[in-house]
């Protein structure tokens, strides 16, 4: 089954710690733009890839500031290069409920 646009946005917020907010938000707030946000391709596999796997595991076992931290971290280390994605699809997948 495919993540929803809507099922990412709330894994995305949920990350994030907030009640509410736009996708734009989340774009910003990420470095990923919205399009990729909403529709690019997540694997759900045994096997994640390096930098999904840290986006899996940050979401899934991570206090807010930790998650916070490592995602400002990510930001500002791999802006436009494709770990940046990676991480954000492994937190996706992370927090999707699916």
């Amino acid at each position: 089954m495919a993540i929803t646009a809507e099922q990412r946005t709330d894994a995305l917020l949920k990350f994030f710690g907030w009640q509410g907010g736009t996708i734009h938000q989340l774009a910003e707030a990420t470095g990923c733009k919205v399009e990729k946000l909403l529709h690019h391709s997540l694997e759900l596999t045994n096997s994640l890839q390096p930098y999904v796997r840290v986006g899996y595991d940050t979401a899934r076992k991570c206090e807010l500031n930790k998650r916070l931290a490592v995602a400002a971290r990510h930001k500002a280390e791999y802006e436009n290069l494709p770990e940046l994605w990676d991480f954000w699809s492994g937190v996706i997948l992370g927090n999707a409920n699916i």
